[in-house]
């Protein structure tokens, strides 16, 4: 049995807040060509779960695959990179002004992971 409390993840985490706000652009894969804006909340080498306003009509399921285009510190110059993931979880409350997503990277290549991995250190 595991020790309550025990960090189980399998990549350093980045936190994101007030601080330091980090905004993400991806696309769907059914539709490539339009840009969705999101608030990143925190990321890993594994993924990111970041947030939008739940009255947009945005609608992502979980399964749904979606491609990174870039990520952004507020006044910095983009991040761009390539990386294609799966929406693994949402929650999604009426009462809440925003919806969450967690996402997972998958065919993640060793470039995009070492680029990845100094974006996030970067904010350590």
């Amino acid at each position: 049995m595991a020790e309550s409390g025990q960090e189980r993840r399998q990549f350093i985490r980045a936190l994101f807040g007030h601080e330091k706000e980090i905004s993400a652009v991806f696309a769907t894969a059914l539709n490539p060509q339009k840009s969705i804006f999101v608030q990143v909340v925190n990321m890993s080498q594994g993924g990111v779960f970041f947030t939008y306003r739940s009255t947009r009509q945005l609608q992502l399921q979980q399964g749904d695959h979606i491609i990174f285009k870039e990520f952004r510190e507020s006044d910095s110059p983009p991040f761009f990179i390539e990386i294609e993931a799966k929406i693994v979880w949402i929650i999604d409350e009426p009462a809440m002004e925003y919806t969450g997503v967690g996402s997972k990277f998958i065919q993640l290549s060793s470039e995009n992971l070492e680029k990845l991995e100094q974006f996030i250190l970067s904010f350590q």
